[in-house]
């Protein structure tokens, strides 16, 4: 997978795990991709689609994210590659296929927060239905809150 702004996201063992199981439905990088959701699903904000979630934040709470309002041409296609490999995958049926249990609704309750608006934001980019959909939703996160944990 090839991206300009948000390449820090192949290092990360999750997304590296789900991207071989998608290619080979190797149940070795299903039980990676597993373990690293669950951790993670105790510090999930939106109840939805986990994977889309863990995707959406392990790209938006990069430290030293170049700046993305600038480099429209660059978050386009990176938006395009994320979405047509994350968002517009049919996990569940991947899953169901090899007789796995689903990694999208992993059953953990939200964490509760007082940022509504980095929740609602969130949510708008998990409900995207297009990579264009999702890339204004990006553009719209990044002018409200930048980049980076602390954002």
């Amino acid at each position: 997978m090839q991206l300009f702004l948000f390449n820090h996201i192949t290092n990360d063992p999750v997304i590296d795990a789900l991207l071989a199981f998608q290619q080979t439905q190797d149940e070795d990088a299903y039980f990676t991709a597993a373990r690293g959701l669950i951790a993670f699903a105790n510090r999930r904000l939106v109840d939805g689609n986990l994977i889309h979630e863990y995707v959406l934040r392990t790209m938006l709470e990069e430290e030293n994210l170049p700046d993305v309002l600038h480099l429209r041409d660059f978050l386009r296609h990176d938006v395009k590659v994320i979405y047509s490999t994350f968002m517009a995958t049919d996990w569940e049926a991947l899953f169901r296929e090899k007789g796995l249990v689903s990694l999208c609704q992993i059953p953990v309750p939200t964490q509760k927060t007082e940022l509504r608006s980095y929740v609602f934001s969130l949510q708008s980019m998990m409900d995207s239905t297009s990579n264009e959909a999702l890339g204004g939703a990006i553009l719209a996160h990044m002018e409200s809150f930048r980049a980076g944990i602390d954002a």
